[in-house]
């Protein structure tokens, strides 16, 4: 069995399926830096320590540990800031695959360019590249990356058992997530106050999470008057307590960023509400507008529309659901993701 070492600066928890996955096709080890005990996996994980200087992130003893691994190949993330990863290419013989090439997220354009061009000069070496989602994949191929060395590895949220949510009754919004002023949550309780302020068939508005804007959010729920309708109810790790949330949503909603919540909306078959430039790490991309979801402006009479046509008409919201759940099925499973790995991998053998 070929081995496999993927470097990573942390181990979120979304993440151990895939490994899990993955190791079910080689001797996988994972070195990274997380704080996060890992431990009854089919994955071997090795931790070293990181330390930030300036911009960068310095992984000490990356080298020592690959020698001693010797694998034969290596997953690097495709960021920059971890520069012992980028180092190690000329360090090693063994056959690299990069992995979450994408754009860049920093909101000063000056760095977010530099970042990219010094992106662009590595893809140069030829080694496979894994993508998020189809669509960077094409937009990297229009900026000059060869289209025989890119791959996609869709990026999921693994969820252990799928419900079908678009077959019970609908009675909530929902949001799931950190609460902070990225997600824009304060624009969205807004909305659903003006919408179920003006209609007879009340609906309430469920947030679940934690962060620094609780307070301020609690405040302003307050001040709209719907006190009654919209509940902060915490953050909440049990899946089964998860799921009846997810069961009884007519759509999950964040304004102002759409992440691995898209991902794991799609998988409980609940479609999802956001705005058209909405922060994301290309999960934003799996959302078709009405299809499996629905992309507002940047207006808020455009929110209030949407809230309002999704609630009236629920037959409407559980075709989204519907949509939502087999597109995941298709494109957003941990194993559709690990083939995105093995068609690297196998590239790679060929180079």
């Amino acid at each position: 069995m070929d081995k496999v070492v993927i470097i990573q600066n942390k181990i979120p928890h979304y993440r151990i399926p895939i490994y899990n996955e993955l190791a079910k096709h080689y001797d996988t080890t994972l070195v990274h830096s997380s704080k996060n005990k890992i431990k009854d996996n089919s994955f071997k994980s090795i931790r070293i320590d990181s330390r930030r200087i300036g911009f960068f992130e310095i992984q000490k003893n990356l080298f020592k540990t690959i020698k001693k691994i010797s694998p034969d190949f290596i997953i690097i993330m495709f960021d920059i800031r971890w520069v012992m990863s980028f180092i190690l290419l000329f360090r090693t013989d063994i056959k690299v695959i990069w992995w979450g090439l994408d754009e860049g997220k920093s909101s000063n354009w000056l760095l977010k360019k530099i970042a990219l061009r010094i992106k662009l000069i590595f893809t140069r070496l030829g080694y496979p590249i894994i993508f998020y989602h189809e669509t960077i994949k094409e937009k990297f191929i229009k900026l000059g990356v060869k289209n025989d060395i890119c791959f996609v590895a869709n990026n999921t949220f693994h969820i252990e058992k799928r419900i079908k949510s678009f077959l019970f009754d609908k009675r909530h919004l929902l949001f799931v997530g950190t609460l902070n002023s990225r997600k824009k949550i304060d624009i969205c309780i807004e909305a659903f106050s003006k919408v179920n302020s003006s209609i007879k068939n009340k609906m309430n508005f469920i947030i679940i999470g934690d962060g620094e804007e609780k307070d301020f959010l609690n405040q302003k729920i307050i001040d709209c008057g719907q006190s009654e309708y919209i509940s902060l109810v915490g953050k909440i790790n049990n899946t089964q307590e998860l799921e009846e949330y997810y069961k009884n949503a007519i759509a999950s909603i964040s304004y102002g960023q759409a992440g691995l919540s898209v991902l794991q909306s799609f998988g409980y078959g609940v479609p999802f509400i956001t705005k058209s430039n909405s922060i994301s790490g290309g999960e934003a991309y799996n959302i078709i507008d009405h299809y499996n979801g629905i992309i507002v402006d940047e207006s808020l009479e455009s929110l209030e529309n949407v809230i309002k046509k999704i609630n009236l008409d629920q037959k409407y919201a559980k075709i989204l659901g519907e949509n939502a759940y087999n597109y995941y099925t298709k494109n957003c499973t941990s194993q559709n993701m690990v083939n995105g790995f093995i068609a690297a991998i196998n590239k790679s053998k060929e180079i």
